[in-house]
């Protein structure tokens, strides 16, 4: 998509729409596809470059291609940098859109919630700036598409006795649970000698029906077995424990039945 003002070229955006089961042809890295699994789901925007001679321009090329997705069922828009990082305008500009880093630091692979836009409703008719404020092509199409997104965003739900208290975490975390289940990794382990007391032990809820799938959860025992051999039981070292058998069971429960529960390790100290 490109944006131009004559024959001048102002902004352009690279992009397509995919779903997440898609994204390993975009992303080539199974890791990260996951992360953003965890995260999102159904149709993305996947924003793949944005350039432009200033930001009011990448603002304005951004509400279009955001109103055009929107119209298309896209539920999230994400920013994967392929080639090069976004310039630090573009980085910003993309941040005030309401898009987060998927990865806590890493700057080149960005999400948002579409059904939950941050500055889509703020008023660009006053932000622009020449040639554009006096554009009546331009503020047409910023009207416009302001319409949609407050038709799209306009609904407030309310949840037991707050309003706007259930944020998109909560949110996403019921979406998860609703899809794939969860999986809870329960262990005693002595934090003096850093031996494993008992456990691990799996309980399963929405993810598969044990009584049909033993062997499954036998495997998932058997993996957490491995890694709690391999790693250090000390007490500082839980944080650590808890993430790698996330990661490995994440690795392996999609490898074996193509699915992303929820995981949740527990270790009680005894």
């Amino acid at each position: 998509m490109t944006l131009h003002s004559g024959s001048q070229l102002l902004a352009a955006a690279s992009y397509d729409q995919r779903r997440t089961r898609e994204l390993l042809a975009l992303l080539s890295d199974p890791v990260r596809v996951n992360e953003v699994r965890d995260m999102a789901s159904g149709k993305l925007l996947c924003v793949t470059g944005l350039y432009g001679r200033d930001e009011e321009s990448m603002q304005l090329l951004l509400t279009q291609l955001f109103a055009q997705a929107m119209e298309q069922d896209c539920l999230w828009a994400l920013f994967a940098a392929l080639d090069a990082p976004a310039s630090p305008a573009a980085d910003d500009l993309l941040r005030q859109q309401g898009m987060r880093p998927v990865r806590p630091g890493d700057p080149s692979l960005l999400l948002a919630d579409m059904s939950a836009p941050v500055v889509f409703l703020q008023n660009v008719e006053t932000a622009i700036k020449p040639p554009f404020s006096s554009d009546e092509t331009v503020l047409s199409a910023i009207r416009q598409d302001k319409r949609f997104f407050e038709g799209c965003c306009g609904a407030v739900l309310v949840d037991g006795l707050g309003i706007g208290d259930v944020g998109n975490v909560v949110l996403r975390d019921r979406k998860h649970l609703s899809q794939d289940g969860l999986i809870i990794v329960v262990m005693a382990i002595n934090r003096d000698d850093q031996r494993l007391v008992s456990g691990p032990d799996i309980i399963s809820r929405g993810f598969i029906y044990v009584r049909e799938n033993e062997d499954i959860i036998e495997n998932t025992r058997d993996v957490v077995r491995q890694i709690l051999s391999q790693s250090s039981l000390a007490g500082e070292d839980w944080p650590a424990l808890k993430n790698r058998i996330k990661d490995e069971l994440h690795r392996f429960i999609f490898e074996k039945i193509k699915r992303n529960p929820m995981i949740l390790p527990i270790i009680l100290d005894v």
